[in-house]
């Protein structure tokens, strides 16, 4: 029994050191005994299109398909883009202490390497944006794709074009649940 205790300890050391260097918010967690905590979303109230009636749902496939639908529909910006505060266009103007040297190679297209080994530095689990395009989808296209999606990277940079469809992106404040609060 003592043996089964030790190998068991020694798993989970290992799997901790593992954390630290592949999944470091992991282990950060594990040594705090944080919890992952998320909200379930196991019933919704549904509008019935065309109509001032709703319905009742605990199908995960229904309440997943009408997240989607608000989220793409109707959590929308409804105003348009205000102009930017006179503040924050005296901030970004040009610093006069800032040598100008320092962005001489700022435009300069990424090597291959440097392109995979951002796109291998992603985080996973994360949303996509509009495009629909995660991170995890990033990282396991093929060699010819991943080669192909860089030459275009670098033709955005030559050229100091960005499509406008990736600057869209839409930010939705999801309430996290409460610990509790240190005061």
């Amino acid at each position: 029994m003592q043996k089964l205790k030790e190998l068991a300890i020694k798993q989970c050391i290992d799997q901790r050191c593992d954390n630290l260097s592949t999944n470091p918010s992991k282990m950060i967690d594990s040594i705090l005994n944080r919890k992952k905590r998320s909200i379930i979303m196991d019933r919704l109230l549904i509008d019935i299109p065309n109509s001032n009636d709703k319905y009742f749902s605990i199908d995960p496939i229904e309440i997943k398909n009408a997240a989607i639908n608000h989220f793409q529909n109707y959590a929308l910006p409804t105003e348009a883009e205000r102009p930017l505060n006179n503040r924050w266009t005296i901030q970004y103007q040009p610093q006069d202490h800032i040598d100008p040297n320092v962005y001489t190679n700022l435009m300069q297209p990424p090597t291959y390497d440097e392109w995979i080994s951002t796109l291998h530095g992603l985080p996973n689990n994360k949303a996509a944006g509009p495009s629909g395009i995660s991170n995890e989808m990033m990282s396991h296209l093929g060699s010819r794709l991943q080669h192909l999606l860089w030459q275009l990277i670098c033709m955005c940079f030559i050229l100091g074009e960005i499509p406008n469809e990736w600057k869209i992106a839409h930010i939705y404040p999801i309430p996290k649940p409460m610990v509790g609060i240190a005061i």
